[in-house]
């Protein structure tokens, strides 16, 4: 194995665990057709196989190109595939064929466990316009029992109208894409209260360098306290970039709110730039607060209103 000093990878490749030798980067189903995406290997020609779920995957087509469109499907029905070429195969992947809203980002079925490593579910969605115009999408990989620790970059270079891979972060979960100047950031957990973590990238979102750990954290649902955040906004105030987490887990029944900020112009890959507000525990006798049992607020999002920062909270029944 190779020392690794970066955050971000093309893929992440967890050792013992079989990605493909052909790496399927991206997934689109549609009402009657599967498009899906993969990282070239040189091949001259790709064949793609196809059946129904159940069935054996029968090729269905050639390309020279990295991606391919299985068409004459049916709506509703799941679908097994995979693309193979000179000796190389990728995964056998899964997908039912129904209509979407909007543009679909990537696409995973809840029973391919092509990132069970991490997780079955395409979650945490965060969403930055660059500079340029272009736009970046990150997901993170969920399941209930799973490490929850990867997540999806892809980019758009036509207003969102079609996107393509980027990268993948690990670890990173719950993570927020924001700009400073033209640099990119994500800040994230290193996993489900887990460390929190800082990184950058230089290239619009292709590669991102080693984070900086700016609070440790357990990484234990129903064990130790740690680091719980969302995606939401990184909010600039007062000359000063705020974002809002709290402190606590499940097992232990709260979610303290806290705020973090630096400089809007500091170095925030430095970690004593960042100042960090106390947990505020949820206390049943605060004015206002209803009757009944509760774990307390969780969950917010910063706005400025009226000249005055507010952490708007989810309050937990």
């Amino acid at each position: 194995m190779k020392t690794h000093k970066a955050w971000s990878y093309a893929p992440y490749r967890p050792p013992f665990f079989e990605v493909g030798d052909i790496y399927i980067c991206r997934v689109v189903p549609d009402a009657d057709s599967i498009t899906f995406f993969w990282l070239p290997t040189g091949a001259a020609t790709y064949t793609v196989c196809c059946a129904r779920r159940g069935e054996t995957p029968q090729p269905v087509g050639e390309t020279t190109d990295a991606t391919f469109c299985i068409t004459g499907l049916e709506t509703g029905a799941e679908y097994a595939f995979f693309v193979e070429a000179d000796g190389k195969k990728s995964r056998t992947r899964l997908a039912r064929c129904g209509t979407a809203f909007g543009t679909t980002v990537n696409y995973l079925h809840p029973e391919d466990d092509a990132y069970r490593f991490s997780g079955r579910f395409l979650c945490s969605p965060s969403l930055l316009r660059l500079p340029d115009g272009s736009l970046l999408a990150s997901m993170d990989l969920f399941a209930d029992d799973h490490p929850q620790n990867l997540t999806l970059i892809f980019r758009s270079d036509d207003d969102g109208k079609t996107w393509h891979y980027q990268c993948e972060l690990f670890p990173c979960f719950w993570g927020k894409l924001f700009l400073q100047g033209e640099r990119v950031f994500m800040i994230a957990c290193s996993t489900e209260y887990g460390d929190l973590l800082i990184g950058s990238s230089d290239d619009g979102g292709k590669t991102f360098g080693e984070p900086t750990v700016l609070l440790r954290g357990s990484g234990g649902k129903h064990a130790e306290a740690g680091v719980h955040k969302n995606p939401q906004p990184v909010v600039t105030f007062g000359g000063r970039l705020y974002n809002t987490l709290e402190w606590g887990n499940w097992g232990r029944g709260y979610h303290a709110p806290m705020v973090m900020s630096a400089p809007a112009d500091a170095d925030l890959l430095e970690a004593d730039n960042w100042t960090f507000s106390e947990p505020v525990r949820y206390d049943p006798t605060w004015p206002g607060v209803p009757a009944g049992p509760s774990t307390g607020n969780i969950e917010g999002c910063l706005a400025v209103v009226n000249g005055k920062l507010y952490n708007i909270m989810r309050y937990d029944m």
